[in-house]
């Protein structure tokens, strides 16, 4: 075992094994190896983790049941002995994401995809309706600008394997004081119109699949720069119970009024969330760095109830930059106007945003002046 810990894949590749004995030994080189890295205590937690034979059982069942009702993808069921944890990306009160790799065998050729593994450790009935309300959409829409889903593991524990986003979250990347992006026009388009894209594969599903959290938090972005709309424990779909639908869920500053009000949860609900979204990224790009939103207002700092109150009811928002293009001005506030019927479909955001771009394209010179000087 000494000489094998040293092989590489490649080196697995030269020996006259079958396709099978070669994938069982790269597993298991691998395998040996975290067992030995005191680091790898996740890994051993899994080995030594109980397992409740009846509980994986149900859950198997309610997957299956969902995915019944919309037959767009089967569910596809993943062994825990094809997964390598490579390092925990986040923990919070449900679970754990892990950064790994999935090891997948296709045309007679094993394949060791990155990927982000999503673990439920709550096993409590909110959190597990969470993940199969997770589970559901990312099963059911195929969008380059969804995240991707290569399928669920049921034992030890309950896992998403989900594409890796290299670059973590747009948040992070708009916050972050030593990003090397260029935070410029372009770059405000890309990531603006890739987000609508995603968005836009929501709501055109049938049933209109409703996100109900969207944030930069919940943006990811790949190392191509490639946006993803992520994070689905809180949606639903826009046949869901109405007291599911008026239930305010979310995070504060982006949440749409209306639910205030006890109004429903909407499709333009999310288009108010896009709205502030916008505007970080107005807001970054133009000053040259980041701000949450509504940080500016001392009233509400740091008090989420007021933040819901005063947008409901006061019509407080955040300030859109005074050097913003009429066009940008007009469309953010387009998107977080009070009144949902008042704002635009995900389709009219993307058309605006294509005509904003190429009054950008005829205009450069103009918008750049706008922006902050290199440093």
């Amino acid at each position: 075992m000494d000489v094998l810990i040293t092989f590489s894949e490649e080196d697995c590749k030269k020996l006259e094994l079958t396709m099978g004995a070669k994938a069982k030994l790269n597993r298991g080189i691998a395998d040996y190896k975290r067992k030995m890295n005191p680091d790898t205590k996740m890994f051993q937690l899994q080995n030594n983790q109980t397992v409740d034979e009846n509980y994986v059982e149900e859950v198997r069942k309610l997957l299956l049941n969902i995915n019944k009702t919309d037959t767009t993808n089967n569910v596809v069921f993943i062994q825990i002995e094809n997964l390598e944890f490579i390092a925990e990306l986040g923990r919070g009160s449900s679970g754990s994401v892990w950064k790994g790799h999935l090891f997948m065998e296709t045309n007679h050729e094993e394949k060791r995809i990155e990927v982000a593994i999503k673990t439920l450790m709550n096993t409590d009935a909110q959190f597990l309706d969470e993940f199969l309300k997770e589970f559901k959409v990312l099963n059911s829409i195929q969008s380059k600008n969804v995240v991707q889903l290569f399928g669920v593991c049921i034992k030890p524990s309950l896992r998403l394997v989900m594409e890796y986003c290299a670059l973590g979250s747009l948040y992070h990347v708009l916050s972050s004081s030593k990003t090397t992006f260029k935070m410029d026009w372009s770059f405000l388009f890309s990531m603006c119109k890739q987000t609508v894209e995603g968005l836009d594969a929501l709501h055109s599903h049938q049933p209109q699949i409703l996100h109900r959290d969207l944030k930069t938090l919940n943006l990811l972005i790949t190392q191509e720069m490639v946006v993803k709309v992520a994070d689905f424990g809180l949606s639903l779909d826009s046949t869901a119970q109405s007291i599911d639908l008026k239930e305010q869920r979310g995070t504060s500053c982006y949440m749409p009024p209306e639910l205030f009000h006890g109004e429903k949860y909407n499709p333009k609900s999310d288009i108010y969330s896009l709205g502030i979204i916008l505007w970080e990224l107005v807001y970054r790009v133009i000053n040259g760095k980041y701000q949450r939103p509504f940080l500016e207002f001392d009233s509400v700092r740091g008090k989420d109830l007021l933040v819901i109150i005063q947008a409901a009811n006061d019509n407080l928002r955040p300030t859109i930059p005074p050097k913003a293009p009429e066009v940008i001005k007009a469309l953010i506030t387009s998107c977080y106007q009070g009144a949902p019927d008042l704002r635009p479909s995900a389709k009219e955001v993307f058309q605006i945003l294509c005509q904003a771009e190429e009054e950008y394209t005829q205009h450069k010179e103009q918008w750049d002046y706008l922006l902050p000087l290199p440093q």
